[in-house]
């Protein structure tokens, strides 16, 4: 690469790291996959929150539970520990708790914000280089990295801190390395960068083993029919030893993935043909919204159209299209993107526990290049007008901006501004919580945490609330909701506290949610 093109490559990363900081800034409130980041990356002792039952405890049992104590720097034992029992691998929460362990004490929002942004512009950096393989223009391959980089997608997974932007990354390594030698011999230098990647994927999350199935199964064929059994028999064996170098490193993941609690679950989901089709545009419909504008379906029958004219404009035949002309545009190097591609979005379909886009972004950039690169070939046999595929690629982008500011970040938790500022403004009054399942705790971790005072109750534990007799101020979190059913149990609850505290003479609902409804006591 020129020079001179490190600077339009920087530009597009620091305003991407602008926006990223801008969006962060505005992050309310926590999925509770974002508390079990911290939760199992710094907690040490155990992965599941537990409380003293029916008596008042200061908040500090809460903050704990996500930071990294003075004696519990680097203690990546324990990280390994909460992983073992846990349903992901450990490098991620490694990295986490070595940021953590750099500023003890602090529960440290930014550190996973900024880990991030850095792997937000490494996806761009590798996004561009990919780009650069097909389209040899730098100008072009800036453009389409640009499409990636400022879309709404792309940003939401910014502002979310789990690992799906670590797994981007790999999967966009993994292959622009088997591009970068999809016309060349292969040397010790890709084989062992072949095992890296693929050691440092698996570790990150396991959908990374689906994506490099049918990356490298692409690239094994491809081999195959160059007769390079060779090299086909060393591809194999190197993937091998990232397998077994995987399972020694962490040996629990063969449980998580054939005996665990999601293991089991992805498996029945694959065995399960009724919702097939539901799931399949599901996923669809949510990468249409998150990349294009929900334009996609428009964007597919517009491709079509111009395919169409493309065969009646050059009166091909298609019958007689040669063999050797068919075979090379099926194994060529797009062709095992989208293979790849397909693949991922066919499985993780079918297979995963909840039907939510975090599962869908490691592809995210991969998707965006296909369909740019198919419609700048498109265009290229419509018009000759070298002008033209800079057009397409800014107008993607304008899809890109445009879904980025009319849509709302789901991962801000906006809406739940209310109920924090109603801890805030109650901080000093005692907070009860009763609950039915501890890991629903992780969703109300941030409003909890504003209380100086609480006191919780499991669902196994009401006998309790008859002790609770001195208060005549009181807020309590009944988080016995499952998608906003509520439950018969809340009005029996609040009756209890209402008959044995004579100072309490009646009870308003101040917020509701997916798992809990909050209440003041008065």
């Amino acid at each position: 690469m020129k020079n001179r093109y490190y600077i339009p490559l920087i530009v597009i990363c620091l305003i991407q790291v602008f926006i990223g900081i801008y969006f962060g800034m505005q992050k309310m409130n926590f999925h509770m996959d974002e508390i079990f980041t911290y939760a199992l990356s710094n907690h040490t002792n155990g992965t599941k929150f537990e409380f003293p039952q029916g008596q008042l405890t200061d908040n500090s049992i809460l903050k704990n539970y996500v930071i990294v104590p003075e004696d519990g720097r680097f203690k990546y034992n324990k990280v390994w520990q909460n992983q073992a029992s846990d349903v992901h691998p450990p490098m991620y929460y490694i990295i986490i708790h070595t940021l953590c362990s750099l500023w003890p004490g602090k529960y440290l929002v930014w550190g996973g914000l900024g880990l991030n942004l850095i792997l937000s512009v490494l996806s761009t950096v590798l996004l561009y280089f990919i780009s650069r393989h097909f389209l040899k223009n730098n100008i072009l391959a800036l453009l389409l990295a640009s499409v990636w980089a400022f879309s709404f997608g792309h940003i939401t997974f910014v502002v979310f801190i789990r690992m799906y932007m670590f797994l981007t990354v790999w999967i966009l390594a993994i292959t622009l390395l088997h591009l970068s030698y999809f016309k060349k011999s292969l040397d010790i230098t890709f084989y062992s960068l072949l095992v890296l990647l693929s050691v440092f994927g698996t570790l990150t999350h396991y959908y990374f083993l689906i994506y490099i199935f049918f990356l490298c199964l692409f690239f094994t064929i491809k081999l195959l029919a160059a007769r390079q059994f060779k090299e086909v028999l060393i591809y194999l064996f190197s993937l091998g030893i990232a397998g077994i170098t995987s399972v020694i490193i962490f040996s629990p993941m063969l449980k998580h993935i054939f005996l665990g609690n999601r293991g089991t679950q992805s498996f029945n989901n694959f065995a399960n043909t009724s919702d097939t089709a539901y799931r399949l545009e599901r996923y669809f419909n949510i990468i249409s919204h998150q990349l294009f504008y929900d334009l996609l379906y428009a964007l597919l029958f517009i491709a079509m159209a111009m395919l169409l004219y493309t065969i009646l404009k050059n009166n091909k035949d298609i019958i007689n299209v040669n063999y050797k002309f068919i075979t090379g545009i099926l194994l060529s190097d797009l062709s095992m993107i989208m293979f790849a591609c397909l693949g991922y979005f066919l499985i993780v379909s079918k297979i995963s526990v909840y039907i939510v886009d975090r599962y869908m972004v490691a592809i995210y950039p991969l998707v965006i290049l296909v369909v740019v690169l198919v419609f700048i070939n498109l265009t290229k046999f419509c018009t000759s007008n070298k002008i033209v595929p800079h057009i397409v690629c800014i107008f993607f982008i304008f899809l890109s901006l445009t879904g980025l500011w009319k849509n709302d970040i789901f991962y801000l938790y906006k809406d739940t501004q209310k109920v924090i500022d109603i801890a805030k403004e109650n901080s000093d009054l005692p907070c009860l919580v009763v609950y039915d399942a501890d890991w629903k705790l992780t969703a109300y971790y941030l409003e909890l945490t504003n209380y100086k005072q609480l006191i919780f109750v499991s669902k196994d534990n009401l006998h309790l609330l008859r002790a609770l007799n001195k208060y005549d101020r009181l807020i309590a979190y009944l988080i016995l909701t499952d998608d906003f059913i509520i439950s018969p149990d809340n009005k029996v609850i609040l009756d209890t506290l209402l008959e044995v505290n004579k100072g309490l003479e009646k009870y308003d609902e101040e917020f509701s949610s997916e798992y809990a409804i909050t209440y003041l006591l008065e």
